[in-house]
């Protein structure tokens, strides 16, 4: 009545990979990394390689290391005064530029960190404040 043809383990087994990678390509390349940070980037392809059944670098620490290098090297240098970055990144910033709190440092730094490949904020993202009489 119907014409079926049997399959054995190793063609069954090998259909059933291509498949998986077959999800787990749709699902990288409808990921939006720009929002994650290289350790949730890490346990993703840390879950997709267990998800293949892949047993190459298994090491978290190597593939966190290779994601931190590809972040890195998408980002840019930081602009030498605080005028020259981008309307829509200042707007973004949870505080304003120049810094005229310190307590806001943590904050901005971190933020800028995001897009900007910096060692140290220079002095132009400060505010300089006027300096108090010593006597009133």
């Amino acid at each position: 009545m119907h014409n079926l043809d049997t399959t054995n383990r190793e063609t069954r087994n090998s259909i059933h990979l291509k498949l998986r990678q077959k999800l787990v390509i749709d699902f990288l390349t409808n990921t939006t990394f720009s929002t994650n940070e290289a350790k949730q980037i890490s346990g993703l392809i840390k879950y997709c390689k267990g998800f293949i059944r892949d047993a190459s670098l298994r090491e978290q620490s190597k593939i966190h290391e290779a994601v931190s290098i590809a972040i890195n090297s998408q980002l840019i240098p930081l602009p030498e005064s605080p005028e020259h970055i981008d309307q829509k990144i200042r707007e973004a910033l949870p505080f304003n530029i120049p810094i005229k709190r310190k307590s806001q440092t943590h904050a901005i730094v971190s933020a800028l960190h995001c897009i900007y490949t910096f060692s140290q904020l220079l002095v132009a993202y400060f505010k300089q404040l006027q300096k108090l009489l010593s006597n009133p």
